[in-house]
């Protein structure tokens, strides 16, 4: 079975309390091609293995080649089964000859799991086994004990599912995700931010290593707080979860991204981006108007936003303003979109090309070699973290710099 092996899979949770509702949903729902339908058996006006036996066939022809995860969601966790924990137990070990997968609470206990995986492994189907708290984001030390659990499980998937009552709950949660799975690469693992905070989590959690999430049919079939719709995913799928290979420049003002990125989509025979242009574009405005009448801080929403533009585009080349790839964010969405040129000067190369300039908003008032050396300092981590490939261009022609990045990346030759 090849579910659970690429990077990242969405899941339409289906969520109806009768047969023929649950059915056009089912097949409404495999019609927008998932890798996954979430039969909620917690929702059906019945939930007897009788009721569940009567519909699975239909279930299954209406999913067609789409998978099926099966979970009966407790009160205590958000969903609407209080049947007694021996009902739980028989429910999910018929739910093992119906579905793909199936999801087990952590909070019912390794017996419990344990019950439920010995009847999955015998049919060959995987076992997330989950976590759940509708009222906040605990500590770090809390998710990651959590995920620990529910490794020691032995588990297909471990998933934590938490509210976030602020921007920085759902950051937090990111964090802790990709702490977790750089320290655990051969783990699966979903942690999910639910609430209006957490919107950034529903469409980015894959780039931070979390290997499920969930979306809406439509915005009217959202099955937890926050979920966004299939729509509104595939596009940042098509960018971020596909073979995408865009060429991205990175690197100080004036290290010749514009310039490098013309003669690259001419080579390439590729269209060619430019985010600042992008914005200006879209803005109606220069970049100096927009750090003078709304400040930096709206300007980098702006090109974070403008990422994920491009990102569902055919493959190009694109030339990155100078602070885009500082963000972690940014980065991430670079990295998973192609390969990363980092064009490095020495400060005195920068400062000669771009002393005459007043187009470049941090430098007016600043232009200085010591300056400029002083802010590509700051900034040099961040360029050494997103960056595949490193070229100094420093006494080299942008034809030259162009042919050795078109070089590296036919030889595979990165960071």
């Amino acid at each position: 079975m090849h579910y659970f092996k690429q990077d990242v899979y969405f899941a339409i949770p289906v969520a109806e309390t009768e047969g023929y509702s649950l059915l056009t949903t089912v097949r409404n729902a495999a019609a927008k091609n998932p890798d996954l339908i979430e039969w909620r058996l917690d929702y059906l006006r019945t939930s007897n293995e009788q009721k569940i036996d009567a519909l699975a066939g239909t279930v299954r022809k209406m999913a067609g080649a789409t998978k099926l995860l099966l979970t009966l969601r407790t009160k205590d966790e958000g969903g609407h089964y209080d049947g007694p924990v021996d009902e739980y137990v028989r429910l999910l070990i018929a739910a093992t000859q119906i579905g793909d997968c199936v999801d087990v609470e952590l909070s019912k206990g390794q017996d419990v799991i344990d019950q439920v995986k010995e009847a999955a492994e015998e049919r060959g189907v995987k076992v997330i086994v989950s976590y759940h708290d509708f009222q906040k984001t605990p500590s770090n030390e809390e998710i990651i004990q959590k995920l620990d659990e529910e490794k020691a499980s032995g588990c297909d998937l471990c998933k934590v599912a938490y509210m976030s009552n602020s921007y920085e709950d759902t950051d937090r949660l990111l964090e802790v995700i990709a702490a977790y799975k750089e320290a655990n690469p051969d783990t699966k693992i979903a942690g999910i931010s639910m609430g209006e905070y957490g919107k950034k989590n529903r469409q980015y959690a894959g780039l931070f290593g979390s290997s499920l999430g969930f979306v809406g049919l439509n915005n009217r079939s959202f099955s937890a707080p926050g979920q966004i719709t299939i729509g509104e995913m595939k596009d940042l799928k098509k960018g971020y979860y596909s073979d995408r290979r865009h060429i991205s420049l990175v690197g100080f003002m004036g290290a010749g991204k514009s310039t490098i990125s013309e003669i690259l989509g001419e080579k390439l025979g590729c269209k060619v981006y430019d985010t600042d242009q992008y914005i200006e574009k879209f803005e109606k405005r220069s970049i100096s108007q927009i750090f003078e009448e709304e400040g930096e801080a709206f300007f980098r929403k702006l090109e974070t936003d403008t990422i994920d533009h491009l990102a569902s585009l055919k493959d190009s080349v694109i030339s990155c303003g100078g602070g885009l790839a500082i963000p972690d964010l940014n980065a991430r969405k670079l990295r998973r979109m192609g390969e990363v040129v980092w064009l490095r000067a020495k400060p005195s190369t920068i400062y000669h090309r771009v002393k005459d300039e007043h187009t470049r908003p941090l430098l007016e008032g600043n232009m200085s070699e010591e300056y400029i050396e002083n802010l590509m300092e700051k900034r040099r981590e961040y360029y050494e973290r997103v960056a595949s490939i490193v070229v100094d261009t420093d006494d080299k022609t942008p034809e030259e710099i162009a042919d050795e990045i078109i070089d590296r990346i036919k030889e595979g030759n990165f960071t």
